[in-house]
């Protein structure tokens, strides 16, 4: 768009407004902007770095499909021969407790016979003594002293079979630490496709953060200062006749007396939408932010949980939060819910009110 200021004057070209930052195209930025890592291979290969990237990445699928075919196998066997361990383990484990339950039981019933004995000795102490007492008292001297070596026995089989429940769970315990082991995903073929695919995402990233930051820079300054010099141009033009006609000095004063107050005018207004403009880039980077953070947790996982092509949409995304009507929805959808939580909080405080209101009775 240009202004045309009248004769003599030099047209004015206006900043067209930017919707939003510069997409990044892979074809484009990949197979040519990224000159210094991603250029041509000085070779027989017509390939850029980046297309050479995507042929690693596949082959490097095509390659872990034959070798994962052979690790499940072996991986399998140690498997089971582990888990016959667990098993041979927790029937042990089932054994131990029941003689555990067992010596335990004996050594408790050993210890109620020899009370049951040191009460009845303690009756017949109390009566006169008889040659049939005395022989009683003998016998049950005789009894509870095999009651006494019963209960030793079964307190010392208790603790072996104590001792074997610890080392069977720490035999369990290691077992299961080397099950776990198996089933990490740690390959080297995972950790070239995981490479691959973090390097690329964060390439992509860090051309959509520069293209970003020149579009913020551009809504911040450059579009808000040129818009404010198109305006003053538009009062120049529509005040122009007036300024230069051979008219008299009172209708001159009058004209720049509103050139004046429109050019103020209009620097009051820019600076309203700088500042507006400011609260659409918090929402802007704020989006982002919360973006970058995702996919950031999201490349520590395996390229099974999070494959290329999915870390690509959401680079995608994150890339499309740079734009302005993006950041207005935004804005315009958490306008909506504090305006919702807001209508919920006062009902709740006019809840109570309501409730002690008490109907007119209309009268008979």
């Amino acid at each position: 768009m240009f202004v045309v200021l009248g004769a003599g004057c030099s047209p004015l070209k206006l900043a067209q407004e930017r919707q939003q930052a510069k997409p990044v195209d892979f074809g484009e930025l990949y197979n040519g902007a990224m000159v210094s890592k991603y250029k041509k291979q000085q070779s027989n290969s017509d390939r850029t770095k980046f297309e050479q990237l995507m042929f690693d990445y596949d082959d490097a699928e095509n390659q872990r499909a034959v070798l994962e075919k052979a690790h499940r196998e072996v991986e399998q066997t140690q498997r089971d021969a582990l888990d016959l361990q667990v098993q041979d383990l927790n029937k042990a484990i089932i054994e131990a407790n029941k003689s555990s339950a067992s010596a335990k039981k004996e050594k408790e019933d050993a210890a109620i016979k020899m009370a049951h004995i040191d009460k009845e000795k303690e009756a017949l102490g109390k009566r006169p003594q008889t040659d049939d007492s005395a022989m009683r008292i003998a016998q049950m001297n005789l009894a509870r002293s095999g009651y006494s070596a019963e209960m030793e026995v079964a307190a010392a089989m208790l603790i072996l079979f104590e001792a074997e429940l610890v080392r069977l769970r720490d035999n369990k315990l290691r077992i299961s630490a080397s099950i776990a082991t198996l089933n990490k995903d740690d390959d080297p073929v995972e950790l070239k496709k995981r490479g691959i695919r973090d390097q690329i995402v964060k390439d992509y990233l860090a051309l959509a953060d520069a293209n970003y930051f020149a579009f913020k820079d551009d809504l911040l300054t450059g579009r808000a200062a040129t818009d404010t010099i198109g305006d003053i141009a538009e009062l120049l033009l529509s005040t122009a006749t007036t300024l230069t006609g051979g008219v008299n000095s009172k209708t001159n004063l009058a004209a720049a007396s509103t050139l004046l107050k429109g050019s103020r005018a209009t620097v009051d207004k820019n600076f309203f939408a700088q500042q507006t403009m400011r609260a659409i880039i918090n929402s802007i980077e704020a989006g982002r932010a919360s973006d970058r953070l995702l996919i950031n947790e999201n490349l520590k996982k395996s390229t099974a949980n999070y494959p290329l092509s999915e870390a690509i949409a959401e680079a995608q995304h994150y890339q499309s939060r740079a734009s302005l009507s993006s950041a207005v929805l935004d804005i315009a959808n958490q306008t909506g819910t504090n305006a919702a939580l807001q209508t919920l909080e006062l009902n709740k405080q006019v809840a109570p009110d309501l409730r002690n209101i008490t109907p007119a009775i209309p009268s008979p």
